[in-house]
C-alpha cells in the first residue's frame, strides 16, 4: 500500500482489556485490525469470567467497528479533509476552584454561578465554629498548599462545599485565622489578565467538573486519555502504572 493508509485508530479501555480498532484503507480496499492487550491481569486471563467479559465487550462494540468499516469510510475521509479545525490546544492548570479563578466574572455574566458581590458572602467554618467568608484577594500563592487528595476533596465537597476551611485547618492545625481565610479567597475581575480575557472572549462552563474529585495526575490522564486506570492518588511512584497508549 502507498500513501496514508491509517485513517482511524480507536482505543477503548476496559478494566480487563484494552481493545484497539485500527481502520486501514487504500482505494476500494478496506479492512479492520482488532487487537487486544491485557492490563496487569495477564496471569489471570484464563479465568472464565475474564474471557466472558472480553467477549461481551467485543460484541458490544462490534456495531461501531462495522459502522466504520462499511458505511462511514467515505464520510469520514471527506470530514477529515474538510474540517477547518487544524489544531486543538489543551491548557491544563493546577488545582484551583472555579470561584477563585473565574467567580468574579459573574459581574459580566449574571446568570453564571460565581461570586455575587452584592449578596451575602458564602462562608466556611473551622471546627471551632469561626466563619470565614469569601473575599477578594490579590495574593497569588499561600504558604501551605490545601490538601487535594481524593479523601480530602470528598470531605471538602460535603454539605454544599462547606468543608474547605475545616479540611485545611485539620491538615494544618497550627495555621492562623488569616491563613484559613485565604482558602475562601477569589481573584477580582481583571486580576488574571490572560485568563479573564479568554473568559470574556470565549465560553465559560460553570458546571464542568473534574473527572476525579482529587489530585493532579489522575485528572490529567483522564483529560488526555479518558481514563486514570482506577488510580485516585497523587505521587510519582504511581506514574509507571499509567500505561495508556
Amino acid at each position: 500500500m502507498h500513501g496514508k493508509i491509517v485513517l482511524l485508530y480507536l482505543s477503548l479501555h476496559f478494566p480487563i482489556a484494552r481493545i484497539n480498532f485500527t481502520i486501514l484503507g487504500q482505494g476500494a480496499l478496506w479492512f479492520a485490525v482488532v487487537s487486544y492487550s491485557y492490563d496487569r491481569l495477564l496471569l489471570n486471563t484464563a479465568h472464565p469470567t475474564y474471557t466472558i467479559t472480553i467477549i461481551k465487550e467485543v460484541i458490544r462494540h462490534l456495531p461501531c467497528l462495522l459502522y466504520f468499516v462499511t458505511g462511514a469510510k467515505n464520510n469520514l475521509r471527506r470530514k477529515l479533509m474538510s474540517d477547518p479545525i487544524a489544531h486543538v490546544v489543551v491548557l491544563v492548570l493546577e488545582n484551583r476552584s472555579f470561584d477563585q479563578m473565574l467567580g468574579s466574572l459573574k459581574a459580566l455574566y449574571p446568570a453564571m454561578e460565581g461570586i455575587d458581590e452584592h449578596a451575602l458572602a458564602k462562608t466556611n467554618s473551622d471546627d471551632s465554629g469561626i466563619q470565614y467568608p469569601q473575599a477578594a484577594s490579590r495574593e497569588r500563592t499561600i504558604a501551605s498548599d490545601p490538601i487535594h487528595e481524593h479523601p480530602d476533596v470528598m470531605f471538602q465537597l460535603q454539605n454544599g462545599n462547606a468543608n474547605f476551611v475545616r479540611d485545611y485547618a485539620r491538615a494544618y492545625p497550627q495555621s492562623s485565622g488569616v491563613e484559613r481565610g485565604k482558602i475562601m479567597a477569589y481573584y477580582p475581575l481583571g486580576f488574571l489578565p490572560a485568563l479573564h480575557q479568554l473568559a470574556r472572549e470565549f465560553l465559560i462552563c460553570d458546571h464542568w467538573f473534574s473527572s476525579v474529585p482529587g489530585p493532579t495526575w489522575p485528572n490529567r490522564f483522564f483529560i488526555h486519555s479518558g481514563s486514570s486506570l482506577g488510580w485516585l492518588q497523587m505521587g510519582a511512584e504511581h506514574l509507571h502504572d499509567y500505561d495508556q497508549d
